[in-house]
């Protein structure tokens, strides 16, 4: 009897240990995550007639599945299935995701054809530009950017020269849209677009990463310029305190 009371006792001791809950967030049905390469549409369906969402530049998805699939235009394709932050699942094509974000964060970052340092040098990268990790192979890393300055990077190596720090591909990025606005062509949207971008660049001016350094070199290089209208010899009228990105 007093066996099966120290057994009982012992089975009661462990079993809250034997028999643990399945962590939040984890899911047996995820294969990776993975990174949209550009603005993407995202659809419910395998033959993309219904749309479900558009993934941002850089945006994270779990990776479900991957499979060869023959689409209306009787073409293979290579199909995702993945699943967006806020749990809806849906369809992309397989060549619009990446494994992963970065940020060059040297001056010039030299990109090679093949991964090997006697290849011929297919283009420099400057310090704040965002590519993607497509392919790894020992200390190489096969790069998309996407067009820079008239030249397409969809696959070419680099060697270091790269952070893959999350936090600083936001940084990045809102760096990106900062320098976006700052093209602005309409003289009626100038202005705002302007403010807005300035905005961006001193939010972003407040830290201490190479992003908020480029971020802080750029309010200088906009503040040394005069106003668009004083440039063009048109009357101002009452001070704003705005000055044009031109």
């Amino acid at each position: 009897m007093k066996k099966l009371i120290m057994t009982a006792c012992i089975l009661a001791l462990v079993a809250p240990f034997g028999c643990k809950k399945k962590e939040v967030g984890t899911d047996d049905k995820t294969i990776a995550r993975k990174y949209a390469l550009y603005q993407v549409s995202v659809y419910k369906d395998k033959d993309f007639k219904e749309w479900l969402a558009t993934l941002e530049k850089a945006e994270s998805v779990d990776l479900l599945s991957e499979e060869k699939y023959i689409n209306q235009k009787s073409m293979q394709i290579d199909l995702s299935q993945v699943r967006l932050a806020d749990g809806k699942e849906g369809y992309m094509e397989s060549k619009h995701l990446a494994d992963k974000p970065i940020v060059f964060i040297e001056e010039s970052t030299r990109l090679f054809v093949r991964p090997n340092m006697g290849s011929k040098v297919f283009c420099t990268v400057p310090k704040g530009t965002i590519g993607f990790i497509k392919e790894e192979k020992a200390d190489w890393v096969l790069v998309y950017i996407g067009n820079m300055a008239g030249k397409w990077i969809t696959g070419q190596w680099a060697q270091g020269g790269y952070s893959t720090d999350e936090n600083l591909v936001v940084e990045a990025k809102d760096y990106e849209a900062a320098l976006s606005l700052l093209k602005e062509r309409q003289p009626d949207k100038k202005a705002a677009a302007e403010k807005n971008a300035r905005e961006k660049l001193t939010e972003l001016a407040k830290g201490s990463s190479v992003i908020a350094g480029m971020a802080k070199s750029k309010l200088d290089e906009l503040d040394e310029k005069p106003p668009a209208d004083a440039a063009e010899g048109v009357d101002q009228g009452p001070e704003t305190g705005e000055k044009s990105a031109e």
